[in-house]
């Protein structure tokens, strides 16, 4: 999963919204990079399922998704209402 922030303080708080959201779910993260500090890129891997969230400068200099350039994309449009941080795991909004 890639996502973009909007700055280094918004990266670290998505990452950990996700985090702890997984952990009520007894999802622990295998790895983390990038919450110790103001970092442009943020990672969580769960061995399945990896978030990296980026800021948008990195996002395009690093490419990511070039890397899986034949893996589906999936649409995403934005809610208006915020998602709860306890709905996060949940497998009927299709996000994790």
């Amino acid at each position: 999963m890639i996502a973009t922030a909007k700055n280094a303080r918004h990266a670290r708080a998505l990452a950990l919204e996700v985090d702890q959201a997984l952990r009520s779910q007894g999802r622990r993260h295998r790895n983390a990079a990038g919450l110790e500090s103001e970092n442009p890129w943020v990672l969580l891997d769960y061995d399945d399922v990896v978030l990296h969230v980026f800021l948008g400068e990195a996002r395009a200099f690093y490419g990511l998704e070039n890397l899986w350039a034949d893996v589906p994309r999936v649409p995403f449009t934005p809610s208006e209402q915020p998602i709860r941080a306890d709905s996060l795991a949940d497998p009927s909004i299709g996000i994790l």
